[in-house]
């Protein structure tokens, strides 16, 4: 079984084993076969493994970009999520009790000395990590509301950011 940490991930922008610029054969010889595969036109395409996304241009087949669009959903369910039956990612530092928003998340990592910066979206602020790797935020908050950014739900994982 292969674990592929994501904390490694945030810190390092590599997905296990995989980096940006590998080939769409070597994703799959690493993670094996994916749920779906789609071609977007345009020279793009993507590779889909249980919510992980991996992006890849059609002509060279080199994967350009890593993401998660459910990564709250993940988070709140288990320590270990499979993508497959030989692969899991562990999210296990995350791990943190509540429903993570932009508020508990950056307390967290602070606590645990990860460092990052704060990228003003407008509606949302954007964690960017050293690595390039981002966070993102739902904004589920009346309109009048919106400048409060502290409850926003965590969204989605993206490298790069």
């Amino acid at each position: 079984m292969t674990t592929i940490l994501l904390k490694e991930f945030i810190l390092t922008g590599n997905f296990g084993q995989i980096s940006l610029g590998m080939t769409k054969s070597e994703v799959i010889a690493y993670l094996g076969h994916p749920n779906e595969t789609a071609n977007f036109g345009a020279g793009t395409g993507g590779l889909f493994y249980n919510g992980f996304e991996l992006f890849f241009w059609t002509g060279n087949e080199e994967i350009y970009a890593i993401q998660n669009d459910n990564l709250d959903e993940l988070l709140t369910k288990k320590t270990k999520y499979k993508l497959n039956d030989n692969v899991i990612v562990d999210t296990s530092f995350l791990q943190i009790g509540q429903t993570l928003t932009y508020k508990n998340l950056t307390a967290y990592l602070t606590k645990e000395n990860i460092k990052f910066d704060i990228v003003n979206k407008g509606t949302y602020d954007q964690i960017k990590f050293l690595s390039g790797v981002t966070f993102d935020f739902e904004n589920e908050e009346p309109a009048q509301q919106k400048l409060d950014r502290s409850n926003l739900k965590l969204n989605g994982i993206r490298f790069p950011g």
